[in-house]
């Protein structure tokens, strides 16, 4: 035992790689959480299919290496490894879990306390330790990261015979297709199946191969059969019924089936891809970022900092039609209000319903007095009286009243008293 200890002290121990642990979803946060000037909303042309068409993905097996490294430009892959982020950096490039939320931060310490003052700690305090796609690290790198330890129908400009003629010639010319313009239509229908095909595509190699399964027993045999095998993980028991016992459970890690119709290591380079799009862009607008979603950015405007649009796949589309966002009020990710010059406001808050009852009290005026205020004891409830439900354990559905409260959650990032927010470590 001594022998163990004087061998393992000082030494750090860590897990093996997991490559399901480079699987990070996309990059949506609030900048400014409230803005008055000139904004625009702009968006990508199908980002994912982008990636699978034009970026670079891995072949055959994967080669494990675990010691003797070289420079981490020589790798193309997966790498678990620890990194020390620069203390200046406004948009991070790393991902990193904490608090069950996707976080973009410069130090660990900082953010697993969610601290709202200026970081003081040690670069060992600050390191990050993590599973990434290489392409991110070297990103990363180029940025001033150091790595310690590596363990829809024709465009609406083509009006003329003269236009749709040009459209298809680009096409051809850009994308290497030639499409037929009498096929060429607007149909919302097929666009939205097209979309969910090629996004579903990707999306199957990275399907979850463990998920919570529900059994029912009406026998002690069968109900001990499931606790005492060991490749399972029992979750949750209950009794539906007199005669009957159900059990929920998923399988221990290193039980999970494997598929060949999936594959984390291509569905991890998918996700990290389409981030770095984005973050060419964050990298460019800098600080007149006010929020972004995956896909998209909403950025004040100068009229010089306005990127090109276009047709095709990885072009941005200016969403907002030429209109201009006037004033932006943002409660964190996928919670934002803003009003634009042509008099007209928009709402969007995950979990919220906001149907003509519900924006009466869920609006731009009432996020805005939530940010503004910062308090976060404040909280507005919206009832549903007859919210349709489904009680798995019952096995039936019913309607049942549903309560939801809204109110301020924002800590992804450290909070100004300008309503402008830095990354935690900065």
């Amino acid at each position: 035992t001594e022998e163990f200890i004087r061998i393992t002290d000082g030494h750090e121990i860590v897990d093996r790689l997991n490559p399901r642990d480079a699987f990070f979803g996309g990059r949506t946060n609030a900048v400014k959480l409230y803005f008055e000037g000139q904004a625009k909303y702009i968006d990508f042309t199908s980002l994912y299919p982008w990636v699978n068409k034009y970026c670079k993905y891995p072949v055959g097996h994967p080669e494990i290496i675990t010691e003797e490294f070289t420079d981490i430009d020589e790798y193309f892959g997966i790498i678990k490894c620890k990194v020390i982020s620069p203390r200046s950096l406004f948009h991070p490039v790393l991902p990193y879990r904490s608090h069950g939320k996707l976080m973009f931060p410069l130090c660990r310490s900082c953010t697993e306390a969610l601290q709202q003052t200026v970081c003081t700690h040690s670069d060992d305090d600050r390191a990050l330790t993590g599973t990434w796609v290489s392409e991110e690290l070297k990103k990363a790198k180029s940025m001033g990261y150091e790595i310690a330890k590596e363990s829809s129908g024709w465009p609406t400009e083509c009006v003329t015979e003269e236009t749709k003629k040009e459209y298809i010639e680009s096409y051809a010319q850009r994308e290497g297709i030639d499409l037929n313009a009498e096929s060429i239509q607007v149909n919302p229908g097929r666009r939205s199946v097209a979309k969910l095909a090629l996004n579903s595509f990707w999306g199957r190699w990275g399907m979850n191969l463990n998920k919570n399964q529900l059994s029912f027993v009406s026998s002690l045999q069968e109900f001990n059969k499931i606790l005492s095998d060991s490749t399972i993980k029992v979750k949750d028991v209950f009794l539906p019924f007199p005669i009957s016992a159900g059990l929920m459970w998923c399988k221990e890690e290193s039980f999970v089936p494997q598929d060949t119709s999936t594959n984390i290591f291509l569905a991890a380079l998918t996700t990290c891809y389409a981030r770095l799009k984005l973050y060419s862009e964050l990298e460019r607008l800098g600080m007149a970022v006010i929020y972004f979603d995956t896909d998209s950015i909403i950025y004040q405007t100068d009229g010089q900092n306005d990127p090109p649009t276009g047709n095709f796949l990885g072009d941005f589309t200016d969403e907002l039609d030429g209109r201009i966002i006037t004033s932006f009020v943002s409660g964190g990710p996928k919670n934002y209000a803003c009003n634009l010059n042509d008099g007209t406001s928009n709402c969007k808050i995950k979990g919220f319903c906001l149907n003509f009852k519900n924006s009466l009290l869920l609006n731009y005026e009432t996020v805005k007095e939530f940010v503004c205020s910062m308090d976060k004891t404040a909280v507005t409830s919206i009832v549903n009286p007859r919210k349709i439900t489904v009680e798995k354990k019952k096995r039936r559905v019913i309607n049942k009243e549903e309560t939801r409260k809204y109110h301020l959650v924002y800590d992804k990032r450290v909070i100004q008293s300008d309503f402008s927010t830095l990354p935690y470590g900065f």
